[in-house]
Order: structure tokens, then sequence, then C-alpha cells
């Protein structure tokens, strides 16, 4: 039998978790999206940024984390955009 206060607190643990995963995922969409705004492949960033296509395509897609590659990303983004 599930105690009520287990319950809360499964429920406040899973929310926190999703809530993170929504954030994360929310950095990577943005990334993903401003590759696109500039005109750039992800294969063409990746050779860019110095990491393999399946790297930047698992960081972009939220299967892996790294803030430091989403980070060079944007910047790549905007430096391009702006030319």
């Amino acid at each position: 039998m599930l105690h009520v206060s287990n319950f809360l607190e499964y429920t406040l643990i899973m929310t926190r978790h999703t809530h993170e995963g929504q954030l994360k995922m929310s950095k990577a969409t943005e990334a993903k999206e401003a590759l696109q705004r500039a005109g750039i492949s992800q294969i063409h960033a990746a050779s860019m940024l110095g990491v393999t296509f399946e790297h930047l395509n698992r960081v972009l897609n939220g299967h892996r984390q790294s803030r430091r590659l989403l980070q060079k990303v944007l910047a790549l983004s905007q430096e391009v955009h702006e030319k």
C-alpha cells in the first residue's frame, strides 16, 4: 500500500525531474533552431566545432547533455547570422 506521504514525495521528485528535462530540452531545441535559422547544417556545424556529427546530433536532440557544446552552437549561429 502506498502511503500519501510517499506518493507526494514521488510526485515532487518526478515533477522536478520532468521540469529539468524540459529545461535541458529547450536549450537543445533553441540551439537546433538557431542553426537552422543561420542556414548551417549539423554536419557543417560539427566540423566547424571540432566534434562528430553523431555527438552534436545527440546533444541537439536531447539524448546527451553538453552545456558547453550548446553554448558554442549558439555562438556559432549568432556569428554566422550577423555576417
